[in-house]
């Protein structure tokens, strides 16, 4: 898939103080709707793309982390993320990998080859960490603590 899509969590307003997560989509060239895909939680915060395009991984309120195929435009499976709620989200350069950051501070490493494991890779109360990324060859995971320190994390193959 091309680089044609850009991505953003909504919380669509349904009244009576209630909400509904949504993922709002647009294409890039004619800055034009392309529509929204719903989500099971009251709010989605952030949206990250896989290298390929072709996945789309969304953080929401529910702690949860849906993952939409871009192809189809539908939910692919929901993976649970940190108890915290999902706020912040990096794929390593396979799209296997997704660092998904909590705001306490705290990060979970999910695989996302289709078996929906979750692998925690750090759990550490922070709250003025950055949130985690991934190297390009995606053998570390990068943090900033509150420190003002950046911590180093090999990811195993």
């Amino acid at each position: 898939m091309d680089a044609t899509l850009a991505a953003a969590g909504a919380a669509d307003d349904r009244g009576e103080n209630a909400t509904q997560g949504s993922i709002r989509l647009w294409d890039v060239g004619t800055g034009s709707s392309r529509g929204g895909i719903s989500v099971q939680a009251s709010h989605v915060w952030p949206v990250a793309f896989a290298t390929s395009g072709n996945l789309l991984a969304a953080g929401t309120s529910a702690g949860d982390v849906v993952l939409v195929d871009m192809v189809s435009m539908k939910g692919l499976e929901t993976l649970k993320g940190p108890p915290a709620g999902a706020r912040r989200l990096s794929f390593n350069s396979e799209g296997s990998l997704l660092a998904v950051g909590a705001d306490t501070g705290s990060f979970v490493g999910l695989k996302v080859d289709g078996e929906g494991a979750s692998t925690p890779m750090r759990k550490e109360d922070d709250s003025q960490a950055s949130a985690a990324v991934f190297s390009p060859d995606g053998r570390f995971i990068a943090w900033g603590e509150g420190s003002a320190q950046v911590g180093l994390w090999g990811v195993e193959a």
